[in-house]
């Protein structure tokens, strides 16, 4: 059981993770460096798809991860939340919840801003850098989590 969840958990994480960098480093700078009329057009095409694939495999990743803790027996109940484990745990599963959210603002701010091209041209190349910074930043210290609580060096 605990091999199933543990693969489980790394494939939706890898999925999530890809997604969010794909996005963050690769689509949303490419639509930011063009006009607003066409990103609010390719916006408007991807973000039903992409929100729901992206927010599922996160939210999937999240409780693959709290499955994976509770069948190792990492955390056992509810006084082992508070362990050094524990608290790793909850520190992944808050980045991790603060990555969700950029990425859904990423994008809403990049929608909102497609409303006006003068404000699209002035301000979604920052915006998308700002992100392309934030994500890889967020994933890379959950990774640096995962690799600590993998290990057992924590």
């Amino acid at each position: 059981m605990l091999l199933a969840v543990h693969f489980l958990h790394i494939a939706a994480g890898v999925f999530w993770a890809g997604g969010a960098l794909f996005l963050a480093l690769v689509l949303y700078p490419s639509i930011a460096a063009g006009s607003g009329m066409v990103a609010a057009n390719v916006l408007a095409r991807i973000s039903r798809v992409s929100g729901l694939a992206l927010g599922s495999a996160g939210g999937l990743t999240m409780l693959l991860g709290l499955a994976r803790a509770w069948t190792s027996g990492a955390i056992a109940g509810f006084g082992d939340i508070l362990s050094t484990y524990g608290v790793l745990v909850i520190v992944a599963f808050l980045m991790a919840g603060i990555l969700d959210s950029r990425i859904k603002a990423a994008r809403k701010d990049l929608e909102a801003l497609s409303q006006n091209c003068d404000a699209f041209q002035a301000k979604a190349p920052a915006r998308a850098r700002r992100f392309a910074i934030e994500a890889p930043v967020l994933i890379t210290a959950i990774l640096v989590i995962m690799v600590v609580l993998g290990m057992g060096a924590y």
